[in-house]
């Protein structure tokens, strides 16, 4: 029976947002990572190949944490969609200051087209139709 894992990719990738939280995306290596987690750097290496896949899971990570905020902003029911989705936006540069504007290793965080459209579609008294035509228009 192989040992039990003590040291998942999920524990590695809250270290690297803990660490970009407190030093910026540029702390992060194998080490600092490792020294959080109390460990050697072995679970790091064996979960991601690159420090640039771990900078990459962080990025996805902070973006689902965008949208965390935007969706709890929408929920309240405070503002009309659209502008819950704005109100979130910078609610999250104000708290995750590390996070934006797309400093973490030059991703584009928060950024989830398909998702703020769709709030913003759900939002707006006419369909998908006019919805592109408006868009096209602007463009």
């Amino acid at each position: 029976m192989p040992p039990r894992v003590k040291v998942t990719k999920e524990d590695i990738v809250k270290a690297a947002v803990d660490i970009v939280r407190k030093s910026g995306a540029q702390a992060i290596n194998a080490r600092t990572v490792a020294s959080v987690l109390n460990c050697s750097t072995q679970p790091v290496f064996s979960n991601f190949a690159t420090m640039d896949e771990l900078r990459l899971a962080v990025a996805k990570k902070a973006d689902i944490l965008c949208q965390e905020y935007m969706q709890r902003e929408v929920e309240s029911g405070e503002f009309p969609t659209y502008k819950a989705n704005g109100m979130a936006y910078i609610q999250f540069a104000k708290e995750e200051k590390e996070f934006f504007p797309n400093k973490c290793f030059g991703q584009k965080l928060c950024v989830k087209g398909d998702i703020c459209k769709k709030i913003v579609q759900r939002s707006l008294p006419f369909g998908k139709g006019r919805c592109r035509s408006l868009r096209r228009q602007r463009g």
